[in-house]
Protein backbone atom coordinates (compact mmCIF):
# COMPACT_ATOMS: atom_id res chain seq x y z
CA UNK A 1 0.00 0.00 0.00
CA UNK A 2 1.35 3.41 -0.93
CA UNK A 3 0.90 6.68 1.00
CA UNK A 4 -1.63 7.76 -1.64
CA UNK A 5 -3.69 4.62 -1.12
CA UNK A 6 -3.88 5.32 2.60
CA UNK A 7 -5.24 8.81 1.90
CA UNK A 8 -8.15 7.65 -0.27
CA UNK A 9 -11.20 5.70 0.90
CA UNK A 10 -13.75 4.99 -1.84
CA UNK A 11 -16.56 4.04 0.54
CA UNK A 12 -16.67 4.35 4.33
CA UNK A 13 -19.77 2.48 5.56
CA UNK A 14 -20.46 2.96 9.26
CA UNK A 15 -23.63 1.67 11.00
CA UNK A 16 -24.09 3.75 14.16
CA UNK A 17 -26.62 1.90 16.26
CA UNK A 18 -26.65 4.45 19.07
CA UNK A 19 -27.71 7.12 16.54
CA UNK A 20 -29.97 4.78 14.47
CA UNK A 21 -28.21 5.80 11.25
CA UNK A 22 -25.86 4.36 8.65
CA UNK A 23 -23.23 6.92 7.73
CA UNK A 24 -21.58 6.80 4.31
CA UNK A 25 -18.60 8.88 3.30
CA UNK A 26 -15.41 8.91 1.24
CA UNK A 27 -11.91 10.32 1.66
CA UNK A 28 -10.00 11.89 -1.23
CA UNK A 29 -6.40 13.08 -0.79
CA UNK A 30 -6.72 12.72 2.98
CA UNK A 31 -9.89 14.86 3.24
CA UNK A 32 -13.25 13.44 4.29
CA UNK A 33 -16.25 14.43 2.16
CA UNK A 34 -19.71 15.29 3.44
CA UNK A 35 -21.38 12.51 5.40
CA UNK A 36 -24.49 10.95 3.92
CA UNK A 37 -27.00 10.01 6.62
CA UNK A 38 -30.30 9.76 4.71
CA UNK A 39 -32.34 6.57 4.80
CA UNK A 40 -33.73 4.21 7.39
CA UNK A 41 -31.56 2.22 9.80
CA UNK A 42 -32.47 -1.29 8.66
CA UNK A 43 -29.89 -3.13 10.76
CA UNK A 44 -30.35 -4.39 14.31
CA UNK A 45 -27.42 -5.06 16.60
CA UNK A 46 -26.68 -8.81 16.59
CA UNK A 47 -28.89 -9.59 13.58
CA UNK A 48 -27.64 -11.43 10.51
CA UNK A 49 -27.78 -9.90 7.05
CA UNK A 50 -26.17 -10.05 3.64
CA UNK A 51 -24.70 -6.90 2.15
CA UNK A 52 -24.13 -6.24 -1.55
CA UNK A 53 -22.13 -3.24 -2.74
CA UNK A 54 -22.28 -2.40 -6.45
CA UNK A 55 -19.74 0.04 -7.84
CA UNK A 56 -21.42 2.19 -10.46
CA UNK A 57 -19.78 4.93 -12.51
CA UNK A 58 -20.70 7.81 -10.18
CA UNK A 59 -21.86 6.08 -6.98
CA UNK A 60 -22.06 2.95 -4.88
CA UNK A 61 -25.33 1.05 -4.57
CA UNK A 62 -25.70 -0.70 -1.19
CA UNK A 63 -28.36 -3.39 -0.79
CA UNK A 64 -29.30 -5.44 2.31
CA UNK A 65 -30.92 -8.83 2.61
CA UNK A 66 -32.12 -9.14 6.19
CA UNK A 67 -32.45 -12.57 7.81
CA UNK A 68 -35.32 -13.09 10.23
Amino acid sequence: MTDRDARDVALHFNPRFEESVIVRNSMVDGEWGNEERMGDMLLKRGSEFMLAIECEEERFKVTFLLHS
